[in-house]
């Protein structure tokens, strides 16, 4: 048995659900470091220096898996000599997050090139989804030429090489359960469970399922 230590400055929504469902499933010991999920500015930009100065002895686990939320650069850099492996794993990343439905960029700093250090530095890298590793993949060298002088080249093929894609587990409560055990199991089972906010694209999801019901076809929504 190996022995981890998972450390998510962002601890609420998805974030804490995958925490709390690879800690409850994995083979392994996996000893959490959190902090709530708010102040997701702070905790990007300044949660991995909070964390190399709290006198943890890195260097006594096995690996260290880590969420986007936190600037490994940072923490690899203070956290000591004989650092373990680390494993990224990315809910989101900001370089591919969208606009908000005005357009206008939010008013804050660029974390884009965080993501990118972030993914360099890592041994490993995890994304929920190959939708969203593609998407960030294509991302890097658009944002790339946008740098005044000195852009980066090959980092795509770098930080392609060491990542994968881990679905994000679902729970289903009793009466999900209940209500979906009896259907035909060819029936296409479409889940939606995402957050009620403009960056998941409710609408476009819902003229899909609309038109998945006027073509005639059979599936179920949760």
């Amino acid at each position: 048995m190996k022995k981890f230590l998972f450390i998510e400055p962002f601890y609420g929504g998805s974030h804490r659900a995958f925490v709390e469902g690879l800690t409850a499933h994995s083979s392994h010991c996996i000893e959490t470091l959190t902090l709530p999920g708010m102040n997701w500015q702070w905790r990007l930009g300044g949660s991995a220096m909070y964390f190399a100065k709290r006198g943890i002895r890195f260097k006594d686990y096995d690996g260290i898996i880590v969420s986007g939320m936190l600037r490994l650069s940072d923490l690899k850099a203070l956290g000591g000599k004989n650092f373990p492996p680390v494993l990224v794993y990315f809910h989101e990343t900001q370089i591919t997050y969208p606009l908000p439905l005005n357009g206008r960029k939010p008013k804050g700093p660029d974390h884009s090139l965080s993501d990118i250090s972030t993914a360099l530095c890592a041994d490993l890298i995890a994304f929920n989804s190959g939708f969203h590793r593609d998407a960030f993949l294509k991302a890097i060298p658009e944002y790339m030429e946008r740098v005044p002088d000195y852009p980066l080249d090959s980092l795509v093929g770098e930080i392609e090489e060491k990542s994968c894609v881990i679905y994000p587990g679902v729970v289903f409560p009793d009466p999900v359960h209940e209500r979906f055990e009896n259907r035909n199991p060819s029936d296409p089972l479409v889940i939606w469970n995402h957050r009620w906010s403009y960056d998941k694209n409710a609408p476009s999801f819902f003229y899909a399922a609309q038109t998945l019901l006027k073509s005639g076809t059979d599936f179920k929504l949760a």
